[in-house]
């Protein structure tokens, strides 16, 4: 994918380009086509369908999550017949709310789009810790994804920049790939 930051899943198939433009979840129910997803902090999300033979990868980093980039991977879960209770649902190493330091105004944002979910960030000093897998696990739930089929790895990549890449604690360094295939 040509990660954009944005809410954009695109469906593809053997025929689809090697790169997908402007785009921040890919979707196939094509056998033996490699999903991939680039991070260093942002959550890669491995979404897949065991009775629709369905898989996806989804970029989601604060500003994809807010522009509603899971939920829209999930509608087009649905729109291919997929039934959302189905799902099964990955969320690979990302930064975690130990070191994910965020203005109060980004957790206002979040508190606005997001009213009524709970742990959403953490306080402490006068710093806020933004928890992106919480947000994320509370936005597949509520559009109807059995919280027991959500697995969250609870791996911070800041916390762990020496096995995975960190945007924040690396100052840029580099990404790492997040790949779902079927067989």
């Amino acid at each position: 994918m040509k990660q954009v930051h944005g809410n954009v899943t695109s469906f593809v198939d053997l025929s689809s380009p090697g790169v997908i433009l402007d785009t921040d979840g890919i979707i196939t129910n094509k056998q033996h086509i490699a999903l991939c997803a680039l991070t260093a902090d942002c959550l890669p999300i491995f979404i897949y369908d065991p009775k629709n033979l369905c898989v996806g990868v989804v970029h989601a980093g604060y500003k994809g999550i807010l522009k509603g980039v899971i939920e829209e991977a999930t509608a087009n879960f649905v729109k291919k017949a997929s039934k959302v209770t189905d799902l099964l649902i990955g969320i690979g190493p990302s930064i975690g709310v130990c070191c994910y330091s965020v203005s109060r105004e980004r957790v206002g944002q979040f508190q606005d789009k997001f009213a009524g979910f709970e742990d959403i960030y953490s306080a402490d000093k006068g710093r806020y810790f933004l928890d992106l897998k919480s947000v994320a696990k509370q936005i597949l739930v509520n559009s109807g994804v059995n919280s027991k089929n959500i697995d969250i790895m609870p791996v911070c990549t800041s916390c762990n920049n020496n096995i995975y890449y960190s945007y924040r604690k690396e100052t840029g360094g580099g990404v790492f790939a997040s790949v779902i295939m079927m067989n």
